[in-house]
């Protein structure tokens, strides 16, 4: 094992503590199971003249046929109940259908396409449509989020009254606080919201055992050239200083133009620039408005062979050569996993960055534990828990909890114990001894779950409430 390998494997046996700053204890690493693509929001509803749905329309996921029967409804002021919502239908009617208005869509997943698609319509609302009121139950925090998002991005302290303002003038409804405060929220996580402006620039990593690891971050006015530059360099100079690395970002006509002015420090050989696949399939929409093909491009970049690329790339050519020359024009290992030299070790996306941000809501969440007193040089500290008012003395260098949630030292024996890997079953050396059959007679012959047959007591308490 290499030297430094050989340390942390000593330092785990003989049970010392870990150095590691504090500041790395407190990240959701639940965050990064989020799913890369949980939604399309900036895929553009594909609406006719009439502003009316039909049969055969395209939508490119299932969240963008939500977005857009909720967009119908609010200009309408109309209401709708979902009557079916799975991974491959989503069926809704009018509240007031069999009582005056017929109205009801059924989009169904049409696989081989890509794409949703409306299967049935019954057209425009025959009911009658609302008078304008304070609100619309469609007209959620989230709807409301991606209308402000260009205003909060160009003004980070945009102020709740005025995204409320601007939510009447786009959808003509007054909403309460809490809900454009809610909305507020919700906007990109890496501006910084308070009394002064300016940007957040993270550097994210992820170490062996998948945990996420902020490395740098800097305070800059803005996404300037100059502004990446300076991080970049600093990251290279102090930080990131093996060779043979992986980066991976957005398009951002900043990052590319601080990467050009690297002088070969985040190029290769020594470091190889890549894009994220989201905002690649961001800057495809945006360019061909055809919603239909996001999910074709994106995994044209989790092709893992040449075989799988060239099967996905020839379907996209097929739908028009425009889109394979636009893609083109971006190198594929820059893009897909078949080309990028494992220098990804599977990542696709800046979707990394999701921790970092819920560390803001992490720290809001905590205003139930007080801190009464502390010793900041051996990181020893007193809590109280409200409203309880139970107190703990938490050591954050020991890493222990008088609450006993969390021990470490526990953590460590578990793993103490030397074993032998299994490795692959194909380098297994040939094995002559006798095989064992499972006898057939003991097999289960129906198929389903095997009906209970022990007898309930006081510890199946649930089991026993439920009717027989």
């Amino acid at each position: 094992m290499a030297p430094d390998v050989t340390e942390v494997a000593n330092a785990l046996a003989n049970e010392v503590p870990f150095e590691e700053p504090s500041f790395m204890r407190v990240l959701d690493l639940e965050a990064m199971h989020v799913p890369e693509f949980p939604e399309y929001m900036t895929a553009e509803i594909p609406m006719v003249e009439d502003g009316e749905f039909r049969v055969g329309m395209e939508f490119s996921s299932r969240e963008a046929v939500i977005k857009a029967v909720k967009d119908y409804s609010i200009r309408r002021s109309v209401d709708y109940r979902v009557f079916e919502s799975e991974p491959l239908t989503f069926y809704a009617k009018c509240t007031q259908y069999g009582s005056g208005c017929d109205w009801l869509i059924r989009v169904s997943l049409i696989s081989r396409r890509y794409c949703w698609v409306i299967r049935r319509y019954n057209g425009s609302h025959t009911c009658t449509r609302a008078t304008i009121s304070q609100d619309h139950s469609k007209l959620d925090s989230i709807t409301i989020a991606e209308a402000i998002k260009p205003l909060v991005e160009a003004d980070p302290s945009l102020k709740v009254k005025s995204v409320i303002a601007e939510v009447e003038s786009k959808f003509n409804y007054t909403v309460s606080y809490r809900k454009a405060w809610l909305a507020k929220q919700k906007v990109d996580g890496t501006h910084l919201y308070g009394k002064y402006k300016g940007c957040l620039l993270v550097a994210v990593s992820q170490d062996g055992n998948n945990n996420i690891v902020p490395i740098a971050f800097a305070i800059v006015e803005g996404e300037t050239s100059d502004a990446w530059h300076f991080f970049l360099s600093n990251l290279r100079q102090h930080v990131v200083t093996r060779d043979s690395v992986g980066l991976i970002s957005d398009r951002h006509e900043s990052i590319n133009a601080a990467v050009e002015r690297s002088n070969g420090a985040w190029s290769p050989p020594r470091a190889f620039h890549m894009f994220c696949i989201r905002h690649i399939e961001s800057n495809f929409l945006r360019k061909f408005k055809a919603p239909y093909l996001q999910k074709l491009v994106v995994n044209i970049g989790y092709s893992r062979t040449v075989r799988e690329y060239e099967v996905r790339y020839q379907r996209l050519r097929e739908r028009g050569e425009a889109y394979t020359n636009w893609l083109n024009r971006i190198p594929r290992e820059q893009y897909a996993l078949a080309f990028d030299g494992g220098y990804r070790w599977g990542h696709m996306t800046t979707n990394l960055m999701e921790c970092i941000n819920s560390l803001h809501a992490n720290q809001i969440a905590s205003g139930n534990i007080q801190v009464s007193c502390f010793d900041r040089q051996n990181e020893v500290f007193e809590v109280r828990e409200m409203p309880s008012g139970l107190e703990f003395a938490v050591d954050l260098r020991g890493l222990r909890c008088d609450c006993g949630e969390f021990q470490m030292d526990q953590v460590r024996r578990v793993y103490r114990a030397r074993f032998r890997p299994l490795g692959n079953p194909a380098t297994w050396p040939a094995y002559n001894g006798p095989r064992f059959i499972p006898n057939p007679y003991l097999r289960r012959v129906m198929k389903g779950r095997p009906r209970m047959t022990r007898f309930l007591n006081e510890m199946d308490t649930r089991m026993l409430r439920r009717p027989r």
